[in-house]
């Protein structure tokens, strides 16, 4: 299994199972199969696959039956087709003999070369000067300019940007990140997501803010962990406040009632993440630590230690004494 081969090379340890079951389910087309998957009760990575190959033996016996029924349809009208054959046979011989000793010349109408009363242009409409009976490559009138009627706008054309939310919700641990914000006068919490490429807005939130920014529709496309589209109604610019300092930033504004997230760029931004290039480690920290304070006071640490004058030590008669090494 290729992701099984891919897991390899991280650092997933008990969690690989559960997280190639995951990946199963979160990338099948079946919406049916996936609701099964997700109704079943302790569901294993096994269970899981022998579940999808099972789906797939289904979904192929089906196929090679409709496969079987139309092949003996296809007899079936072969079989009807067989008793007129030999009937037509003499009368289609002789309309095909006459129909090649007509002669054919080349049509100034449509462009082509046929018989007589066979063009395919009579009666059709000519596309550049609107007249009957030929085609608008033979039309000889001279070029006129063309009536515009309407102008329509293709968004096929524009390029399309794509945005991938990569935020996972835990119903068991409490993993949230919330910092409310000030967005137009509207105090939002806003959940950090480093993960996430732009930041978004449920409507409901974006209703509450005054003023209310303009909303301009966009050909993009934001996903979320698994594939799922989320729809968009639009893209907005507002003032965010934080510490004193105020920000100038794009929000996808969304359908649905979900948390708003504020992406990497816009953590960056407000200072509210720093990029780390290392990571030290306690016992690390603790030899440096060490290791300076053998430099620094190097006499201390060498030769006995006396203490200056001289002290009487006084024991009761009964009482046990101990050296113990310090």
């Amino acid at each position: 299994m290729e992701l099984r081969t891919k897991s390899k090379s991280c650092d997933f340890g008990d969690l690989v199972d559960s997280l190639i079951r995951d990946r199963i389910i979160c990338g099948i087309p079946n919406n049916a199969l996936r609701e099964r998957l997700l109704r079943e009760e302790d569901l294993t990575l096994s269970k899981a696959v022998q579940m999808c190959r099972a789906a797939e033996t289904r979904s192929q016996v089906k196929e090679l039956q409709s496969d079987d029924v139309v092949s003996v349809h296809a007899v079936h009208a072969a079989q009807q087709q067989k008793h007129g054959r030999t009937k037509q046979s003499k009368g289609q011989s002789e309309v095909t003999s006459q129909q090649q000793n007509k002669p054919k010349y080349n049509c100034g109408r449509c462009g082509r070369k046929h018989g007589a009363r066979e063009c395919p242009a009579t009666g059709k409409k000519c596309a550049k000067c609107g007249k009957l009976g030929h085609f608008a490559k033979c039309c000889r009138t001279r070029n006129l300019p063309k009536k515009v009627d309407m102008v329509q706008e293709t968004s096929h054309t524009l390029p399309t940007e794509e945005f991938f939310v990569d935020t996972i919700t835990s119903k068991d641990v409490d993993s949230t990140w919330l910092l409310p914000l000030a967005v137009n006068g509207s105090i939002i919490p806003f959940k950090l997501d480093t993960g996430a490429d732009m930041n978004l807005m449920p409507e409901k939130d974006y209703q509450t803010l005054r003023p209310k920014p303009q909303l301009h529709k966009v050909q993009a496309t934001v996903k979320s962990y698994g594939g799922v589209k989320i729809p968009i109604l639009g893209k907005s610019r507002a003032t965010v406040s934080h510490k004193g300092s105020k920000y100038e930033l794009a929000f996808m504004t969304v359908a649905e009632k979900d948390q708003p997230i504020l992406g990497l760029q816009a953590c960056e931004k407000l200072n509210l993440i720093q990029r780390v290039c290392a990571v030290e480690t306690e016992e690390q920290l603790i030899d440096q630590t060490y290791a300076q304070l053998l430099n620094e006071y190097n006499d201390v640490f060498q030769g006995l230690g006396r203490l200056p004058g001289e002290h009487k030590l006084r024991w009761m008669q009964a009482s046990k004494w101990s050296i113990t090494e310090i």
